[in-house]
């Protein structure tokens, strides 16, 4: 019986992530439960006059890429992949949360307070229409003066492909991979509605982070794969 990994995160990245791990014998279907439109009409017209420039998406630093930004803005991101797209993109001043710190938001916005001075001028803070943490409140909270703006929009998907509800029902799925919390509960909230929720219990969850393994509790098991050798590595102990 043939054997596949599920790949949940938004179009094209989905189909890049197939390709490669499909280069390593791993079989692969894509469902995004995420639907991104970047809305670069809400940058603002300036960036030069912000100490730093905050996100926790990669969506967030495609929309900056779709402008006719310095490739030496200073980029303040959460996790490897996050680093990845601002160097494919050709941002070269980027830093990310230490390693030691949980990879999430609230981790993003101490390290922030920890390196910033308020004093030395304004915060870019850029995000999606749906976050979980406001790392602006935060900031503003300690002393910062930051401008947010919603750079993205992400719609949730309505229903699963049907090449996913079959690979469930026959026990076909090896892994599901989540690079967010929003989207494994999508994709359990899916998966309840069409009464095959508990299928997913003979799957693995691999997930971006701690924070996002956290919400795939109820899984066989959940493992934290921050690369794609990580993903590589878990899907062939499994195989």
């Amino acid at each position: 019986m043939e054997r596949y990994v599920l790949i949940t995160r938004p179009e094209p990245e989905a189909f890049k992530l197939a390709k490669e791990l499909e280069s390593h014998g791993i079989k692969t279907l894509v469902d995004p439960m995420l639907t991104i439109t970047l809305c670069p009409e809400e940058l603002p017209a300036s960036l030069d006059k912000f100490q730093a420039i905050l996100t926790t998406s990669a969506s967030a630093i495609k929309t900056l890429a779709t402008q006719n930004c310095s490739p030496a803005l200073p980029l303040w991101c959460v996790g490897d992949a996050s680093i990845a797209t601002a160097s494919e993109l050709g941002f070269y001043n980027s830093v990310t949360v230490p390693m030691g710190m949980p990879q999430n938001a609230l981790s993003l916005a101490q390290y922030a307070q920890n390196s910033l001075n308020p004093n030395n001028g304004p915060i870019l803070y850029l995000c999606g229409n749906v976050i979980q943490t406001d790392i602006g409140e935060v900031l503003q909270a300690c002393g910062f003066e930051v401008r947010k703006s919603i750079v993205y929009k992400s719609e949730v998907a309505t229903k699963l492909r049907p090449e996913t509800c079959e690979a469930l029902n026959q026990g076909q799925l090896l892994a599901v991979i989540f690079y967010s919390r929003r989207t494994i509960d999508t994709f359990m909230g899916l998966c309840n509605r069409s009464n095959i929720g508990r299928k997913c219990q003979s799957a693995i969850a691999l997930c971006l982070s701690q924070n996002i393994a956290e919400s795939a509790s109820d899984w066989r098991q959940a493992i934290v794969t921050p690369t794609i050798q990580d993903i590589v590595k878990a899907c062939y102990k499994e195989l």
